[in-house]
């Protein structure tokens, strides 16, 4: 599993959200969402991406990046 399907579900578990509703905001099936999550889909667009990030309530590179970058020192 990689960095962005960890980070699509965590920011959707810690929100509450369920796949159902994130899958609704995006247009595709509950299904297409619980695949992006487990890496079953690898190559998610970047329109994807951004949409996810606006559902997530985070940014596109916070999904796609090690969480060391965003860390205030």
């Amino acid at each position: 599993m990689s960095i962005l399907n960890e980070r699509i579900k965590q920011r959707r578990l810690a929100l509450n959200l369920t796949l159902l509703y994130v899958a609704e905001q995006l247009g595709v099936k509950e299904a297409t969402v619980q695949r992006y999550e487990s890496g079953d889909i690898k190559n998610i667009k970047h329109e994807t991406i951004a949409q996810l990030a606006e559902i997530l309530d985070c940014s596109p590179a916070y999904l796609m990046e090690s969480a060391f970058l965003y860390l205030k020192l």
